[in-house]
């Protein structure tokens, strides 16, 4: 009916399964809207200004026949889930990869002839399915994705990536993505392939004169990607580059043991992703103690072992802006003391500390108020405290393969939590 956009209060609207072609207009004042359901219609368009709905979270309209999505669905800014699925796409819009929140993308049954570059233009992208479309092309960029865990390209006629790799986990598959960019990337992680003949010293040394050419002319090589390159030393001027304006360093899965010296990070004031997972790092790479915080939004430390004696009383006292760490295989030290990560309280959105041997959740980790995803999977908790009521933005929890053997009731209270995973526990409910 017209009349629906006087109802401001809705927050849940399902209207899917009926005959209906159009939305109407006025639908776009429901301020308070968090999901919309329309699927199994046969509407061919959303409304042009679908972005006033700046509350939506989900939005549903598979099995519909639309051709197009306006470009303001970027402007819902807590858009997390859009399922478009079995619908007429032909190309996808630039607007997702501008959606802020967006965490789940379904465009399965298309018509779509390629995934663009745009997608990794920034959303938080965790799940994409691309199932069962025309894909003949994959933009290498998505390889720099490195928050996606489900990429869905099964029954599409891609001939450029092999079976394997299409079914294989999806790390080997944005690792093969990565590997394509060439000369289609800028900066150190373009220079740094060069040719097979040559030492990875001299690509490594290549590398870092064309990003310090960049950023002579007035360039910024944002993204400086050598990952899995097998490195296991860089280049001495390598972080005097950096410094110069470089936003995103991606060192992981390769063989560092060191040469990420917490006093050149400190130097590098636009840094703002530190990706280091894989490595043999053996030295905290972070500044501690007194002085001006640091600009880092993500770091990313997983599986380097050696971190776990190595890991100060104040390890993260300088990186109070920190909305995304990954500390995964590193083992708590309890001589560390408390409070480790009290500086990350009002940032934190997401905490991976999986494979640490945990006994328990550290109670500070109930402090972390902003916190969205918390996967503590393979460690040995045998509890989950009702604290964790405290965590009411949590829309992910990551409690498998642990020794759980019952969950509070408090867990209930998390209104907002859209997964949770329990597996590989003995719980007795």
């Amino acid at each position: 009916p017209r009349a629906i956009d006087g109802c401001i209060s809705l927050v849940t609207l399902d209207i899917s399964n009926n005959r209906i072609g159009t939305l109407p207009d006025g639908m776009t004042r429901l301020a308070s809207l968090r999901e919309l359901c329309v699927g199994g219609n046969a509407l061919t368009a959303l409304p042009r200004d679908v972005g006033a709905l700046k509350s939506l979270i989900r939005l549903d309209c598979r099995e519909n026949r639309i051709t197009c999505v306006p470009p303001s669905i970027s402007g819902c800014s807590k858009l997390a889930e859009i399922f478009i699925g079995r619908n007429d796409l032909t190309v996808l819009p630039e607007a997702f990869g501008r959606c802020a929140a967006l965490a789940t993308l379904d465009v399965s049954s298309n018509r779509l002839t390629e995934l663009p570059s745009s997608l990794a233009a920034g959303a938080p992208l965790r799940t994409v399915d691309a199932s069962g479309n025309d894909v003949t092309r994959v933009a290498p960029e998505l390889g720099r994705c490195t928050s996606l865990r489900v990429l869905a390209l099964q029954g599409n006629p891609l001939r450029s990536i092999r079976q394997n790799i299409l079914h294989g986990p999806v790390g080997d598959l944005l690792a093969h993505l990565r590997s394509k960019l060439g000369a289609e990337e800028t900066g150190v992680g373009a220079a740094f392939r060069g040719d097979e003949s040559t030492t990875r010293a001299e690509d490594a040394a290549r590398a870092v004169a064309t990003a310090a050419r960049v950023a002579s002319e007035g360039g910024r090589a944002s993204g400086v990607s050598l990952r899995g390159q097998r490195l296991e030393s860089l280049p001495d001027d390598f972080w005097s580059v950096v410094a110069r304006g470089v936003t995103s360093v991606d060192l992981g899965e390769n063989g560092l043991r060191e040469g990420v010296d917490a006093g050149e990070v400190e130097r590098c004031d636009g840094l703002e992703t530190l990706l280091l997972d894989g490595n043999a790092l053996e030295k905290w790479p972070l500044p501690c103690g007194e002085g001006r915080p640091l600009s880092l939004t993500e770091l990313n430390l997983a599986g380097n072992k050696g971190l776990s004696a190595a890991m100060p009383p104040r390890a993260f006292s300088r990186a109070s802006r920190l909305q995304k760490l990954d500390v995964t295989g590193i083992v708590f030290q309890p001589s560390r003391g408390p409070n480790l990560l009290t500086p990350l309280a009002e940032t934190l959105t997401e905490l991976r500390w999986g494979k640490a041997m945990l006994d328990a959740i550290p109670d500070e980790v109930f402090d972390l108020r902003r916190l969205r995803v918390l996967r503590l999977n393979d460690n040995r908790i045998g509890a989950l405290s009702p604290a964790v009521a405290r965590l009411v933005e949590l829309d992910e929890l990551d409690l498998t393969n642990n020794d759980l053997g019952t969950l509070p009731p408090e867990l209930g209270l998390l209104t907002g939590l859209r997964w949770l995973g329990v597996e590989g526990n003995m719980l007795r409910m």
